[in-house]
C-alpha cells in the first residue's frame, strides 16, 4: 500500500521527489536544532537563574552584614567614649531622673556650659542611618527601657520580646545578640515596620562589670528595598535567621510567625549552589553575627521557564516548517510548470509539430537557456529540412529532364539501327556500316564518360576516320603506331563486343 502510493507520488515525478528530500531535510534540520536550542536554553536558564540566587542572596546579606557592622560601630563608640559609656552605666544604675541630675551637673561644670552626652552621639547615628528606629538602653536595675528615637529620648516599658530574649539567649563570642523580626513598642504609628533589633552589652568601665544592654532596632524596609531591586527578576524567596533558627527576614512574608521547616537542613549546607527538596539553595553563614542566609529557588519555576521556552522554540520551529515547505511547494510548482512546457515542446515536436516553440520566462536561468537553445535547435531544423526537401526536389526534377532526355537518344537509335537493318537487306552494305559507324560514335558521345580506356579511344577515332573516308571516297590517310600486341588486346578485350566488330577491325587493319 505505502509502496503503491510513494509509487504513484513520486515514482516518475522528479520534482516530488526533490520536495520531499529536502521537506525531510528541512524538518530533521529544525527539530535538531529546536532541541539542541532547548538544552542550550535550559542550560542556560538554570546557569542564569542559579547566578542570579547568588546575586540576590549575596547582596541581601551584604546589606545586613553592613548593618550589624554599624551597629558594631556604634557599639565600639559608646565602649571607647569614657563620657558616654559612663554616662550610659549611670542611668543604668540610677534611672532617668538622677540622670537628669547628672547631666545638669555636668553642663555646669563645663567650661563652655556646654555637654554633649549620649543623646547627641544616638542623635547622630539615627541620621547617619535612616535604617534605625530606635537606640535603647536596658538596664538590669530599672524597670523601664531609655530608648532614644526620632522625637527624642522616652521612657517605655521594657518590650517583653526583648526581655525574654535576655533572660533565654546570651551574647555569642563576639559579643553580640541579634533579636528576630518583632513590632517595636515605642512608635505611635501602628503600621510602623517590623524591626530586626542588634543587642549589645555595657560594662561598666572600672568594674567590667554588665550594667544592661544597648538595643539598635533596624526597620526591616531597608532589606526589602534592597530585595525589591531584584524582586521583578527573581521568583525565589531570601530569608535571613538567627542562630537559633528564628526568621530576621523572609521576603516571602510567611514564616515570621512561624519556624521554617528547613532550617537544619540549610544550616547543614556548605553555601555553594546545590539542590535540596526539589529547590536550588544558596545560603550564607556570617562568622561575625552567626545569621544564617539563604536564597531558595524552586526548580519548578526553571521547570516552568524551560517549558515557556520550549514552547516558544516549538511554536518557532512549527512556523519555519511550514513556511519552508510552503515556499518550497511554491517554487517546487513554478519549476515544475517551467519543465512541464519543456516536456509539451518536445513532446509536440516528438510528434512532428515542428512549428511548435517553448515560451521563455523573462527569469534568466538555466531552463530559460535550455528553452532558448531548444527553440533555436526547432529553428535550425526547420531550415535544415527545408534545405534537404528542395534539394531532393531539385534532384528529382534532374532526373526526370534526364529521363526525357534519354527518350530522345533512343528513338534516335532506334530508328538508325532499324535503317540500317534495311539496307543491309536491300544489300547497301556501305549504308549500313556508315550508319552503324554513326550511331555506335553518338551513343558513346551521350553517354558522357569523363574518362575513358585507350582502346576505346583508338576505336572511337578508327569509327570517325572510317566515316570520312565514306564520305570523302578514302581520301584520308591515317597511320596508327600501336604495337600489334597492345593494339590487338585492347581492342579485343575493351573495344569490341561482337564478331561483326572484330572483323571491323581486321578489315581496318
Amino acid at each position: 500500500m505505502v509502496i503503491n502510493i510513494y509509487k504513484g507520488l513520486f515514482g516518475r515525478k522528479f520534482f516530488n521527489k526533490v520536495f520531499l528530500i529536502y521537506s525531510l531535510t528541512t524538518i530533521c534540520a529544525i527539530i535538531i536544532i529546536a532541541y539542541m536550542s532547548s538544552l542550550n536554553i535550559d542550560i542556560s536558564l538554570k546557569n542564569k537563574e542559579t547566578e542570579n540566587n547568588g546575586k540576590v542572596l549575596t547582596s541581601i546579606n551584604a546589606y545586613f552584614e553592613q548593618k550589624i557592622a554599624s551597629s558594631r560601630s556604634i557599639a565600639v563608640n559608646i565602649y571607647t567614649s569614657r563620657s558616654i559609656n559612663a554616662e550610659i552605666v549611670y542611668l543604668m544604675k540610677n534611672g532617668y531622673y538622677k540622670h537628669l541630675q547628672y547631666k545638669y551637673d555636668k553642663l555646669l561644670s563645663s567650661p563652655e556650659n556646654k555637654y554633649n552626652g549620649f543623646e547627641s552621639y544616638f542623635d547622630s547615628c539615627l541620621y547617619r542611618d535612616r535604617d534605625i528606629l530606635g537606640i535603647s538602653i536596658y538596664s538590669g536595675t530599672q524597670s523601664e527601657a531609655f530608648v532614644y528615637s526620632n522625637t527624642g529620648l522616652s521612657i517605655y516599658d521594657k518590650d517583653p520580646v526583648i526581655t525574654n530574649y535576655f533572660k533565654n539567649q546570651s551574647v555569642n563570642d563576639q559579643g553580640v545578640m541579634i533579636i528576630p523580626t518583632h513590632p517595636v513598642n515605642f512608635l505611635n504609628d501602628s503600621n510602623a515596620s517590623r524591626v530586626f533589633t542588634v543587642v549589645y552589652q555595657v560594662k561598666d568601665t572600672f568594674s567590667s562589670d554588665v550594667s544592661g544592654y544597648i538595643t539598635i532596632d533596624y526597620s526591616i524596609d531597608g532589606i526589602k528595598n534592597e530585595f525589591s531591586k531584584y524582586s521583578n527578576d527573581y521568583k525565589g524567596t531570601v530569608l535571613i535567621f538567627t542562630q537559633q533558627g528564628k526568621t530576621i527576614f523572609d521576603s516571602s512574608d510567611t514564616y515570621y510567625n512561624n519556624d521554617y521547616p528547613f532550617y537544619s537542613s540549610l544550616n547543614d549546607t556548605k553555601g555553594a549552589s546545590q539542590l535540596y527538596k526539589n529547590n536550588i539553595v544558596n545560603t550564607v553563614i556570617s562568622l561575625d553575627s552567626g545569621t544564617l542566609a539563604a536564597a531558595i529557588l524552586p526548580q519548578q519555576l526553571l521547570e516552568d521557564g524551560r517549558n515557556r521556552s520550549g514552547r516558544t522554540i516549538f511554536l518557532i520551529s512549527f512556523a519555519c516548517i511550514i513556511a519552508t515547505l510552503l515556499l518550497t511547494f511554491i517554487t517546487m510548482l513554478t519549476f515544475s510548470k517551467r519543465i512541464g512546457s519543456l516536456m509539451s515542446g518536445i513532446k509536440s515536436i516528438d510528434s512532428g509539430d515542428l512549428s511548435s516553440r517553448i515560451t521563455i520566462k523573462s527569469k534568466q536561468d538555466e531552463i530559460s537557456e535550455i528553452a532558448g537553445s531548444f527553440n533555436n535547435m526547432c529553428d535550425h531544423l526547420n531550415e535544415y529540412i527545408e534545405k534537404v526537401y528542395m534539394s531532393e526536389i531539385k534532384q528529382k526534377q534532374a532526373q526526370l529532364k534526364a529521363l526525357e532526355a534519354q527518350i530522345n537518344p533512343h528513338f534516335l537509335y532506334n530508328t538508325l539501327e532499324s535503317i540500317r537493318m534495311r539496307a543491309l537487306v536491300n544489300g547497301s552494305k556501305d549504308v549500313a556500316e556508315m550508319i552503324y559507324l554513326l550511331s555506335s560514335l553518338f551513343r558513346n558521345s551521350v553517354k558522357g564518360k569523363f574518362v575513358i580506356t585507350i582502346g576505346e579511344e583508338i576505336k572511337y577515332c578508327k569509327m570517325y576516320i572510317e566515316l570520312f573516308n565514306m564520305r570523302f571516297i578514302d581520301n584520308i590517310q591515317v597511320t596508327f603506331d600501336i604495337k600489334e600486341d597492345t593494339a590487338c588486346k585492347l581492342w579485343y578485350h575493351e573495344a569490341f563486343n561482337t564478331a561483326s566488330d572484330r572483323k571491323l577491325y581486321c578489315s581496318w587493319n
